[in-house]
């Protein structure tokens, strides 16, 4: 073996050792966040990121990473930082994946989300409206991922006081959630919230008192 092979295999091994390590903490940050320990998981999500290549050549795995520390930021309430971190994830998986993939719709649902918290409504519109047709198209309009794209443009047109327009959105969204996952799981009783709380904002209280018992039903 020569010396330029005998380090072109060190430089290899160190790589592939750098990522594992990467990986593992990156595994550990997902079980911080959902303990709660958001300074812990956000000091040890950087420190996976720091072994992951950058630039165009960065894996997937390090996307995971940058989604994983958004996450981090949304809990703490710093959506403009989770913004940017979701933009990063979408460049990387959209240089992987290309433009139509589940990978991509969660990205962009994600930082649509991210938006609507900034009070960006129209941006958060537009990515919404294309993660709706995109996993619409990939999963079919009866998946959870589907209701839960709905539940959030909904919560957009809310927010803007499209009422009008909001409201079959929420409907679907509980249609397509109750269909696929039953009727008494916890995420239709936050769909039955919403729409109850558009209700009382239409004035319509007596139906809004009813959606509100129902969620509390569940």
């Amino acid at each position: 073996i020569t010396c330029r092979d005998w380090s072109s295999d060190v430089c290899s091994s160190d790589l592939a050792g750098a990522a594992a390590l990467a990986g593992v903490l990156k595994d550990l940050g997902d079980v911080l966040i959902e303990n709660g320990r958001y300074p812990e998981a956000e000091r040890t999500l950087r420190q996976a990121l720091a072994r992951y290549p950058t630039g165009p050549s960065a894996p997937v795995a390090r996307a995971d990473a940058l989604a994983s520390l958004a996450r981090v930021c949304n809990a703490r309430g710093d959506f403009a930082q989770a913004a940017q971190l979701y933009e990063q994830v979408l460049a990387l998986r959209t240089t992987r994946w290309g433009d139509q993939h589940t990978s991509i719709a969660d990205a962009l649902n994600s930082l649509a989300v991210c938006l609507l918290n900034q009070g960006e409504y129209e941006r958060a519109e537009t990515l919404l409206r294309r993660t709706l047709e995109m996993r619409k198209s990939l999963l079919g309009e009866q998946h959870p991922d589907v209701a839960r794209t709905l539940n959030s443009l909904a919560a957009v047109l809310y927010a803007r006081g499209d009422y009008v327009a909001a409201e079959p959105l929420y409907q679907q969204g509980l249609g397509a959630w109750q269909g696929t996952q039953g009727v008494e799981h916890p995420f239709v009783a936050t769909i039955m919230s919403n729409l109850a709380l558009l209700m009382t904002a239409r004035g319509d209280l007596d139906e809004a008192e009813r959606l509100h018992r129902s969620a509390l039903e569940i």
